[in-house]
C-alpha cells in the first residue's frame, strides 16, 4: 500500500515540480500549475466518491493497480506538450491518485489492532512525503541532463513498476474479495451521507478540507517559487522540496505514535499551528539565507504540512461505523480533495491579481491557524436515536 500509493504521489507532483521547463513547450505561464492541481484533485473526488465501495468487491489492491494505469495514462497525456491535453492529463492522474487511501484503509483496518492504528496508518501514510521526496530530488535532475519528457516517462516508469510489482503479493492480501453492495449509481453519494451522519467524520473532514488545501498550495508552489522568485536553481529548490519530505516521513510515524497515546485532536490541533508559521515563514527566504537554514524550513513544512494525514486516516477509521471503514474514508477523502481543489487554483489566481505570491501564502497561514483553533475545540456529540418501542 505504501509503495503504490508513493508511485500515485510522485505522478501527481511529476508537473509541478517540472512546471518551468514544461510550461515553455506548453506555452503557458508556470503560475497556472495550481490550476492544473486543481483540476487533478477535482479527478480525485470524483473518482473516490464512485470507487468508495469498490474495494470490499474486486480487493485493495486490484483498485490500486487500476488506479495505477490512470496514473500512466495521464502522465503520458502530457507527452505532446499540447495545452488541450493538460485538463485531460490532470484529471486521469488525479483519477488514479483518488481511490488510493479508501483502498488501503479498507485493507489495514481489517488487520490492524485498534491501539496500533494510529502509528501503522502513519506508516503507510509515509507514501505520500516518499513520493514527493522522489519528485523534489529526482525528477530536477532527470530534466537537467535529458529533458521535461524523460522526467514524465521516469515517473510513468516507476508506476508501472510497482503496480506489475505488487501482483505478487495480491492473492495473499486480497482474500476478502466480493463483500459490499454492487455499484449503484443511486449509491454513489451514500459515503457523503455516512460523513454527515457523524460528527466525528464532520469533524475530521473539515480538518482535512483545510489541511489539504495548505498541504497541496505548499507543495504545488515551493519549487516554483523558490526559483522564480527567491532565485535558487531549480535542483536547489527541489532539494528543499525533497528534504520537506524526508522530513514528513518521520513527522508522519512520529505524529502516528503520538496520537496513539493522546487525543488526536490534540495532535492536529498542533499540527494546525506549525504548518501556519511554516508556511508564513516561505515569504521571508532570500538568497542571504544560508541553505541550511532554508532546509531547516523544509524540515519544519513536511513535519507540519505534509505530516498530518496518518493521523488524521487513523482518526477516520476509529470514528467510523463497524465495517464502513471504506465507504467512510472515501466520503472523508472526497471533502480532503475538494480542499486540494481549492487551494492551489485560489494561488494561482491570487498570483494572477496581484502579481505576488505572497497574498496566497497568507490566505493558506490564516486557514491553517483557524483550524488549529477548531481542532482544539471539544470533540462534537453522536446523536443517539431513540430506542424503538417494545
Amino acid at each position: 500500500m505504501t509503495a503504490m500509493q508513493a508511485g500515485s504521489s510522485l505522478a501527481y507532483l511529476t508537473l509541478p515540480v517540472i512546471a518551468v521547463r514544461a510550461a515553455e513547450s506548453f506555452e503557458v505561464s508556470a503560475g497556472l500549475i495550481g490550476v492544473y492541481t486543481g483540476l487533478a484533485f477535482l479527478g480525485s473526488a470524483i473518482v473516490t466518491l464512485l470507487t468508495a465501495g469498490l474495494s470490499p468487491r474486486i480487493g485493495a489492491v486490484r483498485m490500486c493497480q487500476w488506479a495505477s494505469v490512470a496514473n500512466i495514462a495521464g502522465l503520458l497525456c502530457l507527452l505532446p506538450a499540447e495545452s488541450w491535453l493538460l485538463p485531460v492529463a490532470a484529471l486521469l492522474v488525479g483519477a488514479g491518485y483518488g481511490p488510493m487511501n479508501p483502498a488501503g484503509s479498507f485493507l489495514l483496518a481489517r488487520i490492524v489492532p485498534g491501539h496500533r492504528l494510529g502509528l501503522v496508518f502513519s506508516i503507510k501514510q509515509t507514501c505520500v512525503p516518499i513520493g514527493y521526496g522522489l519528485a523534489g530530488l529526482l525528477l530536477p535532475a532527470v530534466v537537467l541532463f535529458a529533458d521535461w519528457r524523460a522526467a514524465v516517462l521516469v515517473s510513468a516508469a516507476i508506476v508501472a513498476m510497482v503496480g506489475l510489482g505488487s501482483q505478487l503479493f495480491r492473492n495473499r492480501l486480497d482474500q476478502v474479495r466480493g463483500e459490499g453492495t454492487p455499484f449503484r449509481l443511486r449509491t454513489v453519494l451514500a459515503p457523503l451521507g455516512l460523513v454527515a451522519a457523524h460528527p466525528g467524520l464532520r469533524r475530521m473532514a473539515l480538518s482535512s478540507l483545510v489541511f489539504s488545501g495548505v498541504q497541496l498550495g505548499v507543495a504545488s508552489f515551493l519549487v516554483v517559487y523558490l526559483n522564480q522568485v527567491v532565485g535558487m536553481s531549480l535542483a536547489a529548490a527541489g532539494s528543499v522540496l525533497a528534504i520537506a519530505n524526508i522530513a514528513a516521513v518521520a513527522g508522519r510515524v512520529g505524529w502516528g505514535w503520538v496520537a496513539d497515546r493522546m487525543s488526536a485532536r490534540w495532535v492536529l490541533g498542533g499540527l494546525g499551528f506549525g504548518m501556519a508559521a511554516s508556511t508564513a515563514l516561505i515569504l521571508t527566504v532570500s538568497l542571504d539565507w544560508p541553505f541550511a537554514l532554508v532546509a531547516a524550513l523544509g524540515v519544519a513544512i513536511g513535519a507540519t504540512s505534509i505530516g498530518w494525514n496518518g493521523v488524521f486516516l487513523a482518526e477516520t477509521a476509529r470514528q467510523s461505523p463497524e465495517g464502513k471503514v471504506s465507504e467512510a474514508t472515501g466520503g472523508v477523502m472526497v471533502i480532503t480533495f475538494l480542499g486540494s481543489v481549492i487551494g492551489p487554483p485560489m494561488l494561482s489566481g491570487l498570483l494572477a491579481v496581484t502579481d505576488s505570491y505572497q497574498a496566497g501564502f497568507l490566505v493558506l497561514t490564516g486557514a491553517a491557524l483557524a483550524m488549529g483553533v477548531v481542532s482544539f475545540l471539544p470533540p462534537p456529540k453522536q446523536k443517539h436515536s431513540p430506542p424503538p418501542p417494545p
